[in-house]
């Protein structure tokens, strides 16, 4: 069967899937976009010290974290389709709830309810739209999630400063609740989608899943099929052979990719100042849509390179770049120019956070392994996010940069060792092969 579906032409449903997993990561990538176009307005409005401003910036951040973890359990234990669907329409209302918050305490609360939500779609979207994507097309059709949320990411901060020129009483209300506009449009694409048919085999219910094949995909067989499982997986599965090297490796590429790129950008306008920008939002705008352009890129290089590849290398040129911009002392343009390189190279390696996880984990781990991952990365970004104002305030911004480069190059190292190569591999029970 599987062979069968991963040959199978791209249909009108395959295409639907994509979008509405898109829209959600266009949603995420808002949300903490977003913060660094509304950051100086609410600082002003709420007088907030550096610590209460990390705080704003952190608190999404620690909702993923904790919406990611128990995403894992949920959507393995209870389907995929549920949180896909119903998530959406809830954020959308707790976005507008921006526009009539009161102070620090109800804004940070927010803004961590928000992130919970979107801790969850973040692991059912990559779940649910890698399943249903034959194996020759994912890489490249998984690519586009991550367009979606470099796109979001961009667009927010490019509209926020948009908003900044309206001349409103409290622009950052506006500019965070704007993200119910996306949210919104996924909720109405998501609405009437079937469960996913692997999470249904793995599950016993092969009456389902041969409806979800026949209806969807024209697949009118299910041979093969196998006897439920005894259940969801243990997060202790994860850590036994033949799991534990690919999950190791997972946990570290994605933590040391995703923590530069949240932290470094929810901050992008005081560490452009600290280099010697005289604009640093129209700087930012620039940089944001160089992160735009690579992810584009990224949709050129996911297939053409081996996954552990891609990863490992963009670390190494990410990491490199951060430290160049700490010792070398250059003038802004130059500067720039190392940060711009940076934001490409990280761009252009994002779409392997999409497509890489779900194929390094089998099915009945699938959800708990991305989950974990998920929750990780946003735990020790949210730990960064918080420490990098009162780190800088202290220590100065070459220090956060050079550290955190010789980081990313210590776990290109680490990634390498640990991480399989699953590129054009089919996702089912099994766990990925050796390299």
């Amino acid at each position: 069967m599987m062979e069968r579906f991963d040959t199978l032409p791209l249909s009108r449903f395959h295409w639907r899937i994509l979008f509405a997993g898109a829209l959600g990561l266009l949603t995420d990538g808002y949300v903490l976009g977003s913060v660094s176009a509304a950051l100086p307005g609410v600082q002003q409005a709420l007088r907030l010290d550096a610590a209460e401003s990390g705080l704003v910036a952190a608190a999404p951040l620690l909702g993923l974290l904790l919406g990611s973890l128990f995403a894992g359990r949920i959507i393995d234990s209870f389907g995929r389709r549920r949180p896909f669907v119903l998530d959406m329409p809830v954020f959308a209302v707790l976005a507008l709830g921006h526009l009539f918050v009161p102070g620090l305490s109800v804004l940070v609360g927010l803004r961590f309810a928000i992130g919970c939500l979107l801790g969850v779609d973040y692991v059912a979207t990559k779940i649910y739209v890698g399943e249903f994507m034959p194996s020759r097309m994912r890489g490249r059709m998984m690519s586009w999630l991550s367009v979606a949320w470099v796109g979001g990411y961009s667009g927010a901060f490019v509209a926020g400063v948009g908003v900044l020129h309206l001349g409103l009483a409290s622009p950052w209300r506006v500019i965070f609740a704007s993200a119910a506009i996306p949210a919104a449009l996924g909720a109405v694409i998501r609405h009437g989608l079937p469960e996913s048919f692997l999470w249904l085999i793995e599950r016993g219910r092969h009456d389902a899943a041969r409806r979800v094949l026949n209806d969807h995909l024209g697949i009118r067989h299910l041979p093969g099929a196998h006897a439920p499982t005894a259940g969801a997986g243990r997060a202790s599965d994860l850590l036994r052979a033949p799991h534990r090297r690919p999950a190791l490796g997972m946990w570290i590429f994605y933590a040391l990719h995703n923590v530069p790129y949240l932290v470094l950008t929810a901050f992008l306008p005081h560490v452009l100042a600290d280099v010697g920008m005289s604009d640093p939002f129209m700087a930012g705008v620039a940089y944001d849509m160089l992160l735009f352009g690579g992810s584009l890129l990224g949709l050129c290089m996911v297939d053409a390179l081996p996954r552990r590849v891609l990863a490992t290398a963009s670390l190494c040129g990410e990491g490199l770049c951060l430290i160049l911009v700490a010792v070398l002392h250059l003038p802004p343009a130059g500067a720039v120019t190392l940060l711009a390189l940076f934001g490409l190279l990280l761009t252009s390696a994002d779409s392997l956070t999409y497509v890489y996880p779900p194929e390094a984990f089998p099915t009945r781990l699938r959800a708990l392994g991305i989950g974990i991952t998920v929750a990780s990365s946003r735990l020790v970004a949210a730990i960064t996010t918080q420490m990098f104002p009162v780190v800088v305030q202290r220590f100065g911004t070459a220090s956060f940069l050079c550290a955190m480069g010789s980081v990313l190059l210590l776990g290109a190292g680490f990634s390498y060792a640990l991480l399989p190569e699953t590129r054009f591999s089919s996702l089912s029970g099994r766990s990925p092969a050796p390299r």
